[in-house]
């Protein structure tokens, strides 16, 4: 398991006997770079839940900033019948441990999961890999499309074509899978509503609760409490 991109690498590395899902990216003092590491931490946790256990959680974790507490209270949140991760701030990397056991269990495909025939409709299952592709990097802004279209291999030209044969624009794209996140986020954990609009790319809550409103016609305090605890 291994991919990059020209500012973020997620791969699989051993250290001194233990395995850790990284994330490398080239630390910032910035203030929104918190908010994407504190995104980055739940979609790796995330991932290898989809794989493995659905209350999964690391033993450890590593982050980069100096918030270990803050880590903690996002982990807690959704997971209060749990052992806390031991939490290592201002490490080089954001990761996870996953235990040599785990690592050792065949991989099943979920039940529910059917290969598409041959005569299928591919484009649709383009967009799915859209929505699974993005997340991590919704925290820069809005992403443009050069920089999507290289995240996920494709040309722009390529990219754009692919877009049209659906009948859906970049714009569209984007603002689902932004929806699709904060709807995740507002249901499940108790990040206060300015971090995940930060966390999603939005320069301020103003502007995130302006677009989520459109979207949704409800502001997102408003969704939290008519959806908290809905899972995905």
């Amino acid at each position: 398991m291994k991919n990059e991109s020209t500012q973020v690498k997620l791969e699989l590395r051993t250290v001194v006997d233990k395995t850790w899902l990284v994330r490398d990216k080239t630390f910032s003092d910035d203030p929104w770079y918190l908010y994407a590491e504190l995104f980055s931490i739940c979609y790796l946790i995330e991932l290898i839940r989809a794989l493995t256990e659905p209350q999964w959680l690391p033993e450890e974790v590593s982050i980069q900033s100096e918030q270990a507490a803050l880590f903690e209270q996002l982990i807690l949140s959704d997971n209060a019948n749990s052992n806390v991760p031991q939490i290592y701030q201002q490490r080089s990397v954001c990761s996870i441990s996953i235990p040599q056991e785990m690592l050792a269990i065949p991989f099943h495909h979920n039940k529910h999961w059917v290969k598409p025939e041959k005569n299928s409709d591919a484009p649709t299952d383009f967009l799915g890999s859209l929505k699974i592709a993005l997340p991590p990097y919704l925290h820069e802004g809005k992403l443009p499309i050069k920089k999507t279209a290289q995240i996920i291999g494709l040309s722009v030209r390529t990219f754009q074509r692919r877009l049209d044969t659906l009948g859906v624009s970049y714009t569209q794209v984007l603002e689902s899978v932004q929806l699709q996140e904060a709807q995740y986020y507002l249901n499940n954990t108790g990040i206060s509503i300015t971090t995940i609009a930060l966390g999603l790319g939005y320069s301020d809550l103003a502007h995130f609760s302006r677009a989520f409103k459109r979207m949704t016609e409800i502001p997102p305090s408003q969704y939290r409490i008519e959806h908290s605890g809905t899972k995905r």
